[in-house]
């Protein structure tokens, strides 16, 4: 099984077309399993780490946009959460789970903006020891 981790951000679209991506890889119903993440800066004073999304009341809609998308083409989803900063803790799960791809939303920045806000995206692609699929606001949506 090929296991990939779908890093959310809040923005639906994105993370549409994130899952599109996924959806679009070969054999992708018989050979892909998927976890959806979401990475909140603190939760409650946490001191960082995974846990379980469902023990929280409200996921982030981008999460169930991801997770609907990928089980009605018959991909095995799962979910999770994770409390700290981005980068670190999308990369930390991807290695406890054992993955075999990181999946990151992409958007252009301004060379201020990226010098001022970061880039998790960047951040993660750097630092990552497994392949990374960026996926930019250009690509198509689905009507």
């Amino acid at each position: 099984m090929f296991r990939i981790v779908l890093a959310t951000d809040g923005n639906e679209q994105r993370v549409r077309k994130q899952a599109k991506a996924i959806a679009s890889l070969p054999d992708a119903t018989e050979s892909i399993a998927v976890t959806v993440l979401h990475v909140f800066k603190e939760v409650y004073g946490d001191q960082g780490g995974t846990f379980d999304m469902q023990q929280y009341a409200e996921p982030p809609e981008s999460v169930a946009v991801a997770s609907d998308y990928l089980e009605e083409r018959g991909i095995s989803v799962s979910e999770t959460g994770a409390s700290g900063d981005p980068a670190d803790e999308i990369l930390d799960v991807a290695r406890n789970l054992g993955a075999d791809q990181i999946v990151v939303g992409g958007r252009k920045r301004s060379p201020v903006g990226k010098a001022v806000f970061g880039s998790v995206a960047q951040d993660v692609i750097l630092r990552s020891p497994f392949p990374v699929l960026v996926v930019g606001d250009s690509v198509e949506d689905e009507a």
